[in-house]
C-alpha cells in the first residue's frame, strides 16, 4: 500500500511539536510570568499545542478509511495488546529510571519506593506522556463502532455529530469554568464529553477533512484563518489568565479547547489542501515512522538532562534559539534509539 505522505508529515510535525512542549514544561513554569524570555516561550507553547490532537486526527485517517478492514476480532488480537504491552514495558522501564536517579541521588533505594513504583504500574500511574496510550485504548475499543457509523452515515450526519462533538466535548470543557456557563454547573457537568470519548472526535474530525479533500477542493483562506484564529485566542486567553491568576493557566493550550480545535482543524485543512513536494520528502517519512518509539522514549533522555543539569543554561545563546537546538537534540537521540530498538525483532514488532 502507497504511504499518505501528507499523514507522514503531520505525524513528523506533530511528534516534534510534543517533544517540544515536554522539553518547555519545566521552563515555562519557572520563569516570570509576562517576562520577555516568559513571552517568547509564550508564543513557542502556543505553537505545538496542536501535537496531541493531530496523532488524533492522523488515527481517524487511518483506522476510519472505508478500505481498511478493522473487526471486533482484530481490536482485540491486534490492537490492543500492542498498546498495552507497550504501555507496561515502557511504563516499566521509566518506574527502573526514577529508581536509579534516586539511588545516584540518595546512594540508597528503600522498600517503600519499589512498592510505590510498582503500585504506579498496576493502578496505571504512569509516566505522564502515557495518557495518550490510555486514551488509544478506548479510541481502539470505539474504532469499529464509529467505522459503522461513518461507512454508512450521510455527509449530513457525520457533519451533525462533529457539531454536537465541538459543542460538548470541546466548548463546555474549555469555556465552563471561566464563563457564564458555570452557572449552569448542574447541567454542564452531566452532558460534557470525557478527554477520551473526545478524542474519537478528533479522529472523526481528520477523516471528515481526508474524504472531502478527495471530492472538493478545501478553502485554504479559510483554513489558515482557522490556525490564526485559534493561535490568536489561545496566545491572548493564556497570558491574560495567567497574569490575573500569577502562574501559568494551560486551558487554552489543552488538546480539548477550543483555540486548538481551531489550529488543529485549520493545520490539517492546510496539508490536505495543498500538493507540495515537501510532504513527500524522506525526512518526513521517517520520522513519522520512529513517531510511536519518539513519543514512548524521549522522557528518557529528558528525565536524565534533567537530573545531570542539562538543560537551556548550557547554550550560550537567546531562548528563541536554544529551545529549538535542544528539542532538536532529544528529537535526534530519540530516533538513534529507535534505529537500534528496531533491528531487535520482538522489540521492532511489539514494543516501538
Amino acid at each position: 500500500m502507497q504511504r499518505n505522505h501528507k499523514i507522514d508529515f503531520i505525524k513528523a510535525i506533530s511528534i516534534i511539536y510534543v517533544v517540544f512542549i515536554h522539553s518547555i514544561a519545566p521552563i515555562i513554569d519557572k520563569s516570570p510570568i509576562a517576562s520577555p524570555d516568559w513571552n517568547i516561550l509564550l508564543i513557542y507553547r502556543t505553537i505545538v499545542s496542536p501535537a496531541v490532537p493531530l496523532f488524533f486526527m492522523c488515527s481517524g485517517v487511518l483506522l476510519f478509511d472505508e478500505n481498511k478492514k478493522i473487526t471486533v476480532e482484530s481490536i482485540f488480537k491486534k490492537y490492543l495488546p500492542r498498546i498495552l504491552i507497550a504501555l507496561f514495558f515502557w511504563s516499566a522501564i521509566y518506574e527502573v529510571q526514577n529508581l536509579y536517579l534516586l539511588h545516584n541521588q540518595t546512594g540508597v533505594i528503600e522498600k517503600t519506593a519499589i512498592e510505590k513504583a510498582i503500585q504506579n504500574l498496576i493502578f496505571f500511574r504512569h509516566n505522564h506522556q502515557m495518557y495518550y496510550l490510555h486514551i488509544m485504548i478506548l479510541y481502539y475499543l470505539l474504532t469499529p463502532i464509529a467505522k459503522v457509523f461513518l461507512d454508512h452515515a450521510k455527509i449530513s450526519e457525520i457533519k451533525l455529530f462533529l457539531v454536537i462533538w465541538a459543542i460538548f466535548g470541546i466548548c463546555l470543557p474549555t469555556f465552563s469554568r471561566i464563563t457564564f456557563l458555570k452557572e449552569y454547573a448542574g447541567f454542564t457537568k452531566y452532558v460534557y464529553m470525557p478527554m477520551g470519548y473526545a478524542a474519537v472526535g478528533y479522529g472523526i474530525l481528520g477523516h471528515y477533512i481526508s474524504q472531502k479533500s478527495k471530492t472538493k477542493s478545501i478553502n485554504k483562506a479559510s483554513a489558515l484563518l482557522s490556525v490564526l484564529a485559534g493561535f490568536l485566542l489561545a496566545l491572548i486567553m493564556t497570558k491574560r489568565l495567567s497574569m490575573e491568576q500569577n502562574q501559568v493557566i494551560i486551558t487554552f493550550w489543552g488538546g480539548m479547547s477550543f483555540s486548538v480545535l481551531l489550529i488543529s482543524k485549520g493545520f490539517f485543512e492546510l496539508v490536505y489542501s495543498l500538493d507540495l513536494k515537501l510532504f513527500g520528502l524522506k525526512f518526513f517519512e521517517k520520522i513519522s515512522l520512529a513517531s510511536f518509539s519518539i513519543f514512548l522514549t524521549h522522557d528518557i533522555f529528558l528525565k536524565f538532562a534533567k537530573f545531570y543539569s542539562f538543560n537551556l543554561n548550557n547554550f550560550s545563546m537567546n531562548i528563541l534559539y536554544s529551545l529549538p537546538l535542544f528539542t532538536f537534540i532529544v528529537v535526534l537521540l530519540s530516533y538513534i534509539l529507535y534505529l537500534i530498538l528496531k533491528f531487535i525483532p520482538i522489540v521492532n514488532k511489539y514494543l516501538i
